[in-house]
């Protein structure tokens, strides 16, 4: 027979009964699927197709082959709320999401500037030469938070060459120096130079560290801005 509910199991089912459910799963996944939804609003103006008409298949061929890329870190133990957002993308919004790390981008990641135009190119997820290719429409970073991220290692893999063909579009001799010396590096530039919809932009994750906060928090720094 099943044993009885301790008084400390009734405490507990008595105030999880009570506890509202958080909605940032859900409001998270809305402001992604909301994202993916001006990329492909974009993409459809610029095929002529403002009103995003077509039949449902070819609807369902976009959906399919657009996805949200998930930037994450070896070995990742932290997955659950990561796989909560690809759950509720896909359940509620119908978005599908990939997962790979800087390590795995520096080998799968592509950039095609003729489908662009004139405009920044669009970035591809292609995990082998007999595997799909995606087209990315937003970059959702849990990954390059910390210096460890970046650390070089060429044994990640060079990265093609329109990847490194975006490195000599700079004339800092520096930063040309730094992409081509670090994989994770080449592949977060390549990622901000492409028109996927980034979470977060470069410049909104390094105004989220806490060297950047410390620095402008000093006096007149802003002043000076």
């Amino acid at each position: 027979s099943s044993a009885k509910p301790t008084n400390t199991t009734k405490l507990i089912q008595r105030v999880a009964h009570g506890l509202e459910v958080s909605p940032s799963l859900r409001k998270i996944a809305s402001a992604m699927a909301q994202a993916h939804e001006v990329y492909l609003r974009r993409l459809r103006s610029r095929a002529g197709n403002d009103d995003g008409g077509g039949d449902d298949a070819d609807a369902d061929a976009l959906r399919d082959r657009i996805r949200v890329l998930f930037v994450v870190q070896p070995r990742e133990r932290n997955v659950g709320d990561q796989r909560a957002l690809e759950e509720e993308l896909w359940r509620r919004h119908g978005v599908r999401c990939e997962f790979a790390t800087f390590a795995e981008l520096s080998r799968w990641l592509q950039v095609d500037r003729d489908s662009g135009g004139n405009d920044a190119p669009t970035l591809f997820l292609q995990r082998g030469p007999d595997r799909a290719r995606y087209e990315v429409s937003l970059v959702y970073f849990r990954a390059g938070y910390t210096p460890s991220d970046y650390v070089a290692d060429e044994s990640h893999g060079e990265c093609a060459a329109a990847l490194a063909g975006l490195a000599e579009d700079s004339h800092d001799a520096d930063l040309h120096q730094l992409l081509c010396g670090n994989a994770a590096w080449r592949v977060r530039w390549t990622i901000e130079r492409s028109r996927a919809i980034k979470c977060p932009s470069l410049g909104l994750h390094l105004a989220g560290t806490k060297a950047v906060q410390a620095a402008v928090a000093r006096e007149g720094v802003l002043e000076a801005l």
